[in-house]
């Protein structure tokens, strides 16, 4: 995901993304009380009409 998002992010960001997916790093994602992840996925099936 980093890659596809760095050429669009400004160097600032950038940096403060990278320490976020630092997973040895004191600001890790990993190591964060004040987030949560969440995640939704939509299914549509369907069948034919004979």
């Amino acid at each position: 995901m980093r890659r596809s998002v760095a050429d669009a992010l400004p160097p600032q960001d950038l940096a403060a993304l990278d320490r976020l997916l630092d997973t040895d790093g004191p600001h890790s994602i990993l190591r964060r009380d004040d987030l949560a992840v969440r995640t939704e996925r939509t299914v549509w099936a369907a069948r034919r009409e004979n």
